[in-house]
């Protein structure tokens, strides 16, 4: 290795020499190759500059403040290593690429000329106009505006307040759209960042800069009472609507919803009406206190909507062949159990307790019956089969639910 220093007064003239070349070279090599988005990166200053050789290959050492350009970019950082022949540049210390409406910064960042490709490691962080994407180790791609990040990785809208997390991150700026892998979180805050969506599965895409988020497989989502799992799922940001598929059940406190489909309706990131869709099971726990073999009441129709207040339930809805199947309490004893059928069905509670339940049908396919302990073995068991359905064992502590598998 050969190796040697400059003086003051020579390093001036030679970075004026330098730069003097530097765009001269890049003005022919910008005329000749008119197809080329960007120009060269060209140093703009430096404290001190060294040059080596290793074996043939020429190499350029800066040290301090060191500046660079490429077109409307400009590239800091301490130190730097300038690869001529083989056009890579190796940034360290503070690095920072600032350009229009993008930035990424990070503690060591290699840029390679011809494959237009920076790759950072340690403290990255790229920020363009809507998102902020930090992570240990990331490339983008500078043509196509792609960005792979690895270990720690966060994507965040912080206009949104919501945030997607992994290990593995593939997002494509132009395209404003992201795939997230290894252990993905979509989290989303309320406007006084005091309620938390939480959403996680196995694979996660973000279209339309978050505008809607698609989650697949061992799909979890919680948020305050509310919670529910499934195989698919897509968030709706203008709708705030969360559409669970492929065997969706949901829970709140000791109910348990479940259907075809299941829609999810936020307002300020609250839970306020839960759509159960196709085949629609809606149970819910009777009061501990009370001595019954089968200590669920429940209700199935082709459509259910549950309306809640305070995370409490306000309105229960029950469309299209509505059935109904409710234990009667009186002092904490039970006397029975009351199986209603009709068209539809309205429930009212006040306080999370039901007040009203009004049966809208035809007047012969309105069916009302009232089953006594002693007498009520068939109603149990259609109402032990659905319980099933759903998970419940009935046999078992009202509060012990099973995974639920849809025939």
């Amino acid at each position: 290795m050969i190796s040697y220093r400059l003086d003051k007064k020579l390093l001036f003239f030679t970075l004026v020499l330098i730069v003097s070349w530097s765009q001269t070279s890049n003005a022919f090599f910008l005329q000749k190759n008119q197809d080329r988005p960007k120009e060269r990166m060209r140093l703009i200053h430096a404290d001190e500059l060294r040059g080596e050789t290793f074996g043939k290959q020429f190499v350029r050492r800066l040290i301090g403040n060191v500046k660079f350009e490429q077109g409307s970019a400009l590239v800091t950082c301490r130190e730097a290593q300038e690869f001529v022949d083989e056009g890579k540049i190796i940034f360290n210390g503070n690095v920072s690429f600032i350009d229009q409406g993008k930035a990424l910064y990070g503690d060591r960042i290699v840029y390679y000329r011809l494959q237009k490709l920076f790759v950072a490691r340690g403290n990255v962080k790229l920020v363009d106009s809507t998102k902020i994407l930090t992570a240990d180790d990331l490339q983008y791609f500078e043509q196509d505006e792609k960005a792979i990040a690895d270990h720690h990785v966060v994507l965040a809208d912080t206009s949104e307040r919501m945030t997607l997390t992994g290990k593995h991150v593939e997002y494509f700026r132009n395209k404003a759209y992201a795939k997230i892998i290894g252990q993905p979180v979509f989290s989303r805050l309320d406007s006084l960042a005091e309620r938390r969506l939480v959403i996680t599965g196995d694979l996660m895409e973000m279209f339309d800069d978050g505008k809607r988020v698609k989650v697949l497989n061992n799909v979890k989502v919680e948020r305050g009472e509310v919670t529910a799992n499934c195989g698919a799922l897509e968030f709706f940001r203008s709708e705030e609507r969360i559409a669970l598929s492929v065997e969706p059940t949901a829970y709140r406190l000791h109910d348990v919803l479940f259907g075809d489909k299941i829609d999810l309706i936020l307002v300020n990131n609250e839970v306020k009406e839960i759509r159960v869709l196709g085949e629609a099971i809606v149970s819910s726990k009777v009061d501990s206190s009370v001595q019954t073999t089968t200590p669920y009441d429940l209700l199935t129709g082709e459509k259910i909507l549950v309306s809640l207040k305070d995370e409490l339930i306000d309105t229960v809805e029950v469309m299209g062949r509505a059935t109904s199947f409710y234990h009667v309490i009186e002092d904490s004893v039970e006397q029975g159990i009351n199986k209603v059928l009709g068209d539809d069905l309205q429930m009212m509670f006040l306080n999370g307790e039901l007040e009203t339940v009004k049966v809208e049908s035809s007047p012969s396919t309105s069916v009302g019956n009232f089953y006594p302990p002693n007498s009520y073995n068939q109603v149990e068991n259609e109402l032990v089969a659905l319980l099933t359905k759903i998970g419940i064992r009935s046999n078992a502590p009202a509060d012990t639910v099973m995974s639920v598998t849809k025939e």
